[in-house]
């Protein structure tokens, strides 16, 4: 987890630099959704760029803060890796309709801000559904 926190820390510091990394980044992970955000113009990308800046200082917050409270715990931990398919696969449907979720709301919305809303939205009711199945798989 400290990898990651140092990884998204460095990607938002070097997209708050030159903006051309954000936009390389963006069309080479998610050429679609950076095609919908290049037809709203030049003012949506910059917004949806900050954004998306501020939320990669705060998820390496997140994960350097989970990092330090959980090292503690690690050695007390017992090492059990097992696989569970079922909850696998609903987070492979999941992750696959955000994906697409995500792009249908990037061409539906007129501004910035107002993707940012139903994209918390959407994440809520995602995360909510997420956790009904997987908890229905794991207590039957």
């Amino acid at each position: 987890m400290f990898l990651f926190a140092i990884l998204s820390f460095v990607q938002a510091t070097m997209f708050s630099i030159k903006g051309e990394y954000y936009d390389k980044f963006l069309e080479f992970t998610n050429p679609r959704l950076y095609t919908a955000y290049n037809e709203k113009g030049n003012d949506y990308l910059k917004k949806k760029r900050k954004m998306n800046i501020i939320g990669y200082y705060i998820l390496s917050v997140v994960w350097g803060y989970y990092y330090f409270d959980n090292r503690r715990w690690i050695d007390t931990m017992e090492n059990n890796f097992s696989i569970n398919i079922p909850a696998i696969l609903i987070g492979l449907v999941f992750a696959i309709s955000v994906y697409y979720l995500t792009i249908m709301v990037a061409k539906k919305s007129k501004t910035a801000t107002g993707e940012l809303v139903l994209n918390i939205i959407l994440g809520v009711f995602m995360t909510m559904a997420m956790f009904v199945f997987v908890f229905y798989i794991f207590l039957n």
